[in-house]
């Protein structure tokens, strides 16, 4: 968003093509997240278990 404000861009417009470019960055970030936390469910221990399972469907929700 700075970056396409410092560009020219007004700021509402920096702040949609921003968002827009980051979004690719996030989602993969979220993905891999995910995807460690799941790994937890395969613990034996129920609290990781339990603790794998909610920060993954958390980070489902949010991202």
């Amino acid at each position: 968003m700075r970056e396409e404000h410092t560009h020219g861009k007004p700021p509402t417009e920096a702040v949609i093509r921003g968002f827009g470019h980051s979004s690719k960055v996030v989602t993969a970030a979220a993905l891999i997240m995910i995807a460690v936390f799941g790994g937890f469910i395969l613990a034996d221990m129920e609290v990781i278990k339990g603790m794998g399972l909610a920060l993954a469907v958390g980070l489902l929700v949010d991202a």
